[in-house]
This record gives structure tokens, sequence and C-alpha cells, in this order.
């Protein structure tokens, strides 16, 4: 809001400051795969993974972008004016040229899809099918909103994505209220003991 991450990074320069981050990333990272219990490194590595989607996919446009280019410089070399400005490569022209359209979906919103999907692995690890279930619900309303999976942000942004994970949540409802009733019919030792007496 106040424009002084552009005053920062516009006075220090980014190869300065990328050694650091760098440091801090595989401190960090190590530290976290050393503290956390070895049954969440399914979720730290998806948290981990799903950025890494943002990154190839922004390559992979900044390739087409430069191929693009490179035609255009040819193309006026030979003195046919071409105007690049018009040329959009979208998903579905990476998509035919064999790049799956998935690194689109994951690279938009990869930090809040991060966020979540660990949050839904860490909850289906714990058996804890209600939180599971409100995880997907909030998976739904980003996915809406255009939050994640989405370019820009507005509502009904992604409908597919919405309502797979309103399915799943309405699956791990079920779940839940499966579990927590067998609980409840589940003999206690008090039971067991009145019985045999």
């Amino acid at each position: 809001m106040s424009g002084l991450v552009a005053i920062a990074t516009s006075a220090i320069p980014a190869a300065a400051t990328l050694i650091l981050l760098i440091f801090v990333a595989i401190s960090t990272g190590t530290q976290s795969y050393s503290t956390v219990n070895k049954k969440y490194y399914p979720a730290m590595i998806i948290a981990t993974a799903i950025p890494i989607f943002e990154l190839m996919y922004s390559k992979i446009l900044n390739g087409s972008s430069a191929a693009t280019s490179a035609i255009a410089a040819a193309l006026k070399g030979e003195g046919i004016k071409f105007a690049v400005d018009g040329v959009k490569v979208t998903s579905d022209h990476l998509a035919s040229a064999g790049v799956s359209q998935g690194y689109f979906f994951l690279g938009k919103g990869s930090m809040m899809i991060a966020i979540v999907y660990s949050c839904i692995l860490i909850f289906i690890i714990d058996r804890k099918w209600l939180n599971t279930a409100v995880a997907f619900i909030v998976a739904a309303f980003c996915a809406f909103v255009g939050l994640i999976h989405s370019e820009s942000v507005k509502i009904n942004a992604n409908p597919q994505f919405a309502i797979i994970y309103v399915i799943m949540a309405v699956f791990f409802l079920i779940v839940y209220f499966v579990s927590k009733n067998n609980k409840e019919l589940q003999p206690t030792e008090e039971h067991i003991v009145c019985s045999d007496e």
C-alpha cells in the first residue's frame, strides 16, 4: 500500500538479496525437516513443490515470449511488419505444444494453494476429518473468487475447481460422521467390565 517495497527493491540490487534469500530458504527448510515429525513430510513436500510449478510455468511463458520476439525480429529483418504486441500465448496454446495445463492451474496463487493443500494433507494424516472438510470449503471459496487457479480475482473465476473442492468437502464430512458414529458404537472399557460381571 505504501510502495516501500518498490523503493527498497530499487535501492538494493536483487543480486545482493538473492543470495541471502537462498541461504534463508535452505536453512529454514533444513531446520523444518529436522524438527517436524516424519509423518508430516508429505505435506511439507507438497508445500515446497507447488511454488516450483509456478516458477516452471513462468519460465515457460518467458521462453514463449522470447520466441515470439525473435520471430518478430526475424520478420522485421526480412522487411515484414509484424505487431508482436497483438500475440498472446495462452495456456491452450501451450497445451497444444505439450505443456500440461496443470502448470497453469497450480501456478496461479501457488503460495495459497501450497498452504491449503498442506493443511488438507496434515488433517488427513491426523485423521481430523471435519478439519479436512473445512479446509476443502476454504479451497472452494478461494477457487470461486479467483485467489487460486485463476489469472485474476473475480466472482466465479474457476467453478470447476470450486465444485471439485465442495464435493471433497462433502465426502470428508460423510467420513467424519461415519467415524464419529463408529466411535460411539464401540464399547468402552466400562461397558466391557459391566458385561463380564
